[in-house]
């Protein structure tokens, strides 16, 4: 997908109270979860890479926000975004 198109979904979410998303990829099982605004939220997405919390992962990241907990693609990864 393209930055574009992902980041009309992005917009329709944000902490405290996500949207949580079934991310449908072209190479692996989907996932779902919670677009993450991080603090390199600019540079990653004018390069199309987008920071996914699954929804396992929530409440921790919420109480420690612990940036490993987060996970990272590439825009072109996934093949559709909509909501669970």
């Amino acid at each position: 997908m393209t930055k574009e198109e992902i980041f009309g979904i992005f917009k329709k979410s944000s902490m405290p109270n996500p949207i949580m998303y079934r991310f449908s990829l072209k190479k692996r099982n989907h996932i779902c979860g919670f677009f993450v605004n991080g603090h390199d939220y600019a540079n990653l997405n004018s390069k199309n890479y987008w920071y996914i919390l699954t929804e396992d992962r929530k409440q921790e990241w919420l109480t420690t926000k612990n940036s490993d907990l987060q996970l990272l693609f590439p825009g072109d990864a996934f093949a559709k975004i909509q909501v669970a």
